[in-house]
């Protein structure tokens, strides 16, 4: 008989469901779980954010890198320019006639200012190659 009265007694508490305090466990877990999703997508949205921002000044930096890299360029590129005309400029004095200077002299002299204007040219198209990449 006890064993009949215990069966009814687990089969009438089956019968009636959860109890409050069981509804109470599963009600805390629900609410935990959504905070806990809750939080996930907030910090999820906050990383990705960050990684957007970090982006963005990264590329900032690399234009301004890459402009102040440009206009170094093309500030060698003008002094070059001078630097070459005022080459031609010393040639051409030196091929004026100048009060005891020797053929030799002379001839030396040219061949080293071609020398120097070659290496301005060269420096120039260097330069003008570099900024073709910026382009």
């Amino acid at each position: 008989m006890n064993f009949f009265l215990l069966v009814a007694i687990l089969l009438f508490s089956l019968a009636c469901g959860q109890s409050e305090e069981q509804k109470k466990i599963i009600e805390k877990q629900k609410q935990d779980s959504i905070v806990k999703a809750t939080e996930k997508s907030v910090y999820d949205r906050i990383e990705a954010d960050k990684r957007k921002t970090d982006s963005i000044q990264t590329a900032k930096r690399d234009s301004q890198a890459r402009s102040a890299e440009k206009l170094k360029i093309e500030q060698q590129i003008s002094n070059s320019i001078t630097g070459l005309r005022l080459a031609k400029e010393k040639l051409n004095s030196i091929k004026e006639f100048q009060i005891g200077r020797t053929k030799a002299e002379k001839e030396a002299q040219i061949a080293a200012q071609y020398t120097v204007i070659q290496s301005w040219e060269d420096q120039l198209r260097v330069l003008n190659e570099q900024l073709e990449k910026y382009k």
